[in-house]
């Protein structure tokens, strides 16, 4: 699982650069923060900044039965599926 401090699909006039230099693996981000992300932001990430999109390889098969909480952006039905 690895992570990243901004929307991957967000199209904003100076957006962060993208690429796989941009994620760091989880369980370096939860030992040292922002250290493990391999590019340079205009500013070096507070350890404390936070995570913005969590990236699984592979195929979780029912990923609602996993969130336990959301910001309420998502559009999500009563059944807890995506809409």
């Amino acid at each position: 699982m690895f992570v990243t401090a901004f929307n991957t699909g967000a199209a904003l006039r100076s957006a962060s650069p993208r690429g796989l230099q941009g994620f760091v693996a989880l369980d370096a981000w939860q030992r040292a923060g922002w250290a493990g992300e391999h590019i340079a932001p205009a500013r070096k990430r507070q350890r404390s900044h936070a995570a913005a999109e969590l990236v699984i390889r592979g195929v979780v098969a029912d990923v609602m039965r996993h969130v336990v909480e959301t910001d309420g952006s998502l559009p999500v039905n009563r059944a807890g599926a995506f809409a």
